[in-house]
């Protein structure tokens, strides 16, 4: 994690973070609102919640803090990891868990990056750590934060459609 934290605070290098995920959010912000990127297109119709959160980042400290709000999603998506492993296991295990999640190569390549994989992953860890708890005891707070997540989620990444499409499969079975 600290590694991962130091790499975060150099400059964004990467193609598609300088490409995609900061540029389109900082053409918004220089035009004061979303506009049509003709040369964008097909990248700026994906969804982009997470990347207009990266906007200030970039806009506050040249991308910088874009690639560290990326890492800090990274280490509460492995806090989840470790939360929904400790509710089905033992805390030794959820523990490895957590380690094996963080220390995954394709974690800490996407984790210093701004990119949005590891923020979609961590709203779905919450969406999935909140779904657990509301199967454990039925309430509304529970399973508005369950969509809540989910909906964040599936708003960061069009695969995120995927984890909306096992949730559902999932709640039909408990049918």
């Amino acid at each position: 994690a600290i590694l991962n934290l130091i790499a975060s605070a150099a400059p964004p290098t990467s193609a598609d973070a300088l490409l995609h995920h900061l540029t389109a959010p900082k053409i918004y912000l220089e035009e004061g609102g979303i506009v049509n990127i003709p040369s964008l297109q097909l990248m700026t119709e994906a969804p982009m919640s997470v990347n207009m959160i990266y906007v200030y980042g970039a806009w506050l400290a040249n991308g910088k803090l874009a690639q560290m709000i990326s890492w800090y999603l990274g280490f509460l998506a492995t806090l989840a990891v470790f939360m929904i492993a400790a509710k089905l296991t033992s805390k030794q295990s959820a523990i490895m868990a957590a380690a094996v999640f963080s220390t995954l190569p394709i974690f800490s390549v996407f984790n210093v990056r701004p990119y949005v994989d590891i923020p979609m992953a961590f709203f779905a860890l919450l969406a999935a750590y909140f779904l657990l708890k509301c199967s454990e005891k039925p309430g509304w707070r529970k399973a508005v934060l369950t969509g809540l997540f989910l909906g964040m989620s599936v708003s960061t990444k069009n695969t995120g459609i995927l984890t909306g499409a096992a949730f559902a499969a999932n709640l039909l079975s408990l049918q």
